[in-house]
């Protein structure tokens, strides 16, 4: 009876693994169709910091980038930076299926005070419905003095690593009791 539990178990984790594997490689495009979205947050980096007398300037460069996970490519974009003084924008961007743009603006600014931006994207066409596919925005903010706002990498399979522990504990906590 041990042996036959044992062995199903390990038949349904190998079955449950090779379908996952054969199955994730098709799951990522959405059919006949641009969707577009942004790739986690806005980064900054301090290109240059200026003094000159009472004076003080900060130049930064932001860069967004759109993922595209449908099989076509996109409409042409707007891509628009605000903050409550001024207003940035990159025209004509156009992300190709199953693709990644990276767009970077150039931003200066002699005030101290921290920034709230947002970033937004939306169809050239005006006539074009907007819709979740072919626009969003984002906010984020610049603290002044910051030399750069780069995300952690990721650790990549660390979920695989927590799903394989539980279930080690689960056969421990299940032997142990019997």
């Amino acid at each position: 009876m041990k042996i036959k539990f044992n062995y199903i178990t390990v038949l349904i984790c190998l079955f449950s693994l090779v379908s996952c594997i054969l199955i994730s490689g098709n799951c990522n495009a959405q059919s006949n169709r641009a969707e577009v979205s942004f790739l986690g947050e806005p980064t900054y980096r301090l290109l240059s910091a200026v003094e000159k007398g009472d004076l003080e300037g900060w130049t930064y460069e932001i860069n967004v980038t759109l993922k595209n996970i449908g099989d076509k490519k996109s409409d042409p974009l707007i891509v628009t930076l605000q903050n409550e003084t001024e207003t940035l924008i990159h025209s004509d961007i156009v992300v190709e299926a199953e693709n990644t743009s990276k767009i970077s603006f150039i931003w200066s600014t002699i005030s101290s005070e921290d920034q709230d931006f947002t970033v937004s994207f939306s169809p050239v066409n005006e006539e074009t419905p907007k819709n979740s596919y072919n626009g969003g925005s984002t906010s984020f903010s610049i603290i002044i003095g910051d030399v750069d706002k780069t995300p952690a990498e990721d650790t990549p399979g660390f979920e695989l690593v927590i799903v394989i522990l539980s279930f080690i504990l689960s056969m421990i906590w299940f032997y142990k009791r019997r």
